[in-house]
C-alpha cells in the first residue's frame, strides 16, 4: 500500500520513528511495536551503514559476527523472510517506509519491491550531498533516475524528497524550500506520480512556519495536477538537547510546527538522539509523548508574513534559475551547482562551492551571510548591510548548539 491516504486527506498528524536494527526478528518487534500504538502511526526501516554504500558483503559479514550496524541490511534478507515476517504488517492504514541514505539506490529499490515494499525517501542532492563525498553528483543524478524508473514501475510507488532536511542545519529556508521542490520534480520526470516533501524544523518555528508555507505554495505551483503529495516535517535534526526536558520541548515545537503548517507527517526524535541509535523503547516513548502534544490544544503561533514572502521569492528565484540551465532536471541540478546558482553553506562536497554561508540571528532566524553565485538579488543588498560577526571556529560551534543550549536550559 502506498500514502494514498495522507496526500490531500485532512485530520491527524502521523507520526513515524527513524527506526532501524539489524537483526530480523528485532526489526519485526520494533515496526509491530509502532504499529500497536493507539493513534496514527508510519512504520519505518532505516538502512544500515554498509548497505547505504553498496557493501552489502560487509553488511552480511557484520550481521554473521553480531557486530555493530546502524540499521537494518535489507538486501541481506531473501524477500519471502522480509514478505513472512514484516510485510504482513501493513494493512490499509499503516504503510512501512524504508530510509536509507545510499546516493546510488538501484539495488536497494530493486530489492525493496522484491520484498513488496514500495515508499521510500532520498533524492540526487540530498543522498549525494553531504552523505557521499566519494560520489560526483553526476553519478548520483544518473544512479537515482535509473533507480526512480524503477520504482516508478510499481503503482503503489512513493517518494519523499530529502531537499528540506539538507545538511541537517545551518541551510537557509529557501534554498531547502528550493532543493525539494527540484528534486520533487525530478522524481515527477522519472515518472513518480506520488511524492511528500521534507522540511527539518531549524531555529525559529516563526521562520519554520513560513517556510512550511511556502514549501506547500511553491509545490502547488510546480507539481503537476496527476501528482499527489504531502508534506512532511522532522523534528530537529542538528545537535541535539542533552536532557530529557530539552528533548521534551524541542519535540513538542515540531508537533506545533507540524500542526500549524499543515503537514500530514512528523518524523519524531528519541531523547537518545544526542548520545547514539535509538532503542526500539526510546522510539515508542517518543511517539506516545509527541501524540500526546498533538493531542493537546494548540497555542497560537505567530506568523511572519513578510518572512514568508521573503522565503517564497528566494526559494522561486533559485528553482526557476536551475530550471532554465537544461529541459533535463538532472542534468539542470549539475550545472546549477556548477555554476553556484544552488550552494549549500558548511557543506564540503567536491561539487559544492562552498562560497555561501550563513548566520543565526538575535531572532533565532538563519539569515544569508554571503550567497555567493546564487542570484538572491533581492536580498544582496540586506546582506552588504547587516551587521554580521565574522564566523569563527567558537562562533560556528556556538551556532551548531544554539538549539541544544536553548533547549535544556527552558
Amino acid at each position: 500500500m502506498g500514502f494514498s491516504h495522507l496526500n490531500g486527506a485532512q485530520g491527524a498528524l502521523w507520526l513515524q520513528p527513524r527506526m532501524g536494527v539489524p537483526q530480523l526478528g528485532s526489526m519485526r518487534a520494533g515496526v509491530a511495536g509502532v504499529k500497536d500504538l493507539p493513534f496514527s502511526t508510519i512504520g519505518t526501516i532505516t538502512i544500515d551503514n554498509f548497505t547505504r554504500l553498496d557493501q552489502v558483503d560487509e553488511a552480511r559479514k557484520a550481521l554473521m559476527r553480531g557486530d555493530f550496524l546502524s540499521g537494518f541490511p535489507l538486501l541481506c534478507y531473501d524477500p519471502d523472510v522480509i514478505k513472512e515476517h514484516i510485510l504482513r504488517l501493513t494493512d490499509a492504514t499503516f504503510p512501512i517506509q524504508v530510509r536509507h541514505g545510499t546516493p546510488r539506490p538501484q539495488a536497494l529499490f530493486t530489492h525493496m519491491l522484491k520484498c513488496g515494499l514500495t515508499l521510500t525517501e532520498g533524492g540526487p542532492v540530498s543522498y549525494c550531498l553531504p552523505y557521499s563525498a566519494a560520489t560526483r553528483l553526476i553519478d548520483a543524478v544518473r544512479a537515482w533516475e535509473e533507480g526512480c524508473h524503477t520504482l516508478s514501475a510499481h503503482k503503489d510507488a512513493h517518494i519523499e524528497s530529502f531537499g528540506g532536511c539538507l545538511m541537517g542545519q545551518m541551510c537557509h529556508p529557501s534554498l531547502l524550500v528550493a532543493v525539494g521542490i527540484l528534486e520533487a520534480l525530478f522524481f515527477q520526470t522519472c515518472g513518480l506520480r506520488s511524492l511528500s516533501l521534507s522540511y527539518a524544523q531549524q531555529y525559529s518555528l516563526v521562520q519554520d512556519l513560513a517556510a512550511l508555507k511556502v514549501l506547500a505554495r511553491l509545490a502547488k505551483e510546480y507539481l503537476a495536477p496527476h501528482t499527489s503529495w504531502h508534506t512532511v516535517v522532522y523534528t530537529f535534526m542538528g545537535l541535539f538537547p542533552l536532557t530529557s526536558r530539552g528533548h521534551a520541548h524541542l519535540l513538542k515545537d515540531s508537533v506545533w510546527l507540524a500542526r500549524h503548517g499543515g503537514a500530514k507527517r512528523l518524523i519524531v526524535k528519541t531523547d537518545q538522539e544526542a548520545c547514539g541509535l535509538p532503542t526500539i523503547t526510546s522510539n515508542i516513548d517518543a511517539l506516545t509523548l509527541a501524540n500526546t502534544f498533538a493531542q493537546s490544544a494548540l497555542p497560537p503561533l505567530q506568523e511572519d508574513h513578510q518572512e514568508e514572502e521573503s522565503i517564497y521569492t528566494q526559494a522561486k528565484i533559485l528553482i526557476d534559475e536551475t530550471l532554465t540551465l537544461s529541459e533535463n532536471i538532472g542534468r539542470a541540478l549539475e550545472l546549477a551547482f556548477k555554476k553556484g546558482i544552488i550552494d549549500i553553506p558548511f557543506c564540503m562536497h567536491p561539487d559544492n562551492l562552498r562560497q555561501a554561508f550563513c548566520d543565526i540571528d538575535a531572532c533565532g532566524y538563519l539569515q544569508w551571510k554571503a550567497t555567493g553565485n546564487m542570484p538572491i538579488t533581492a536580498c544582496k543588498e540586506e546582506i552588504k548591510t547587516a551587521n554580521f560577526n565574522k564566523i569563527t571556529a567558537k562562533s560556528f560551534l556556538e551556532m551548531l548548539a544554539f538549539n541544544r543550549t536553548r533547549y535544556d536550559t527552558l
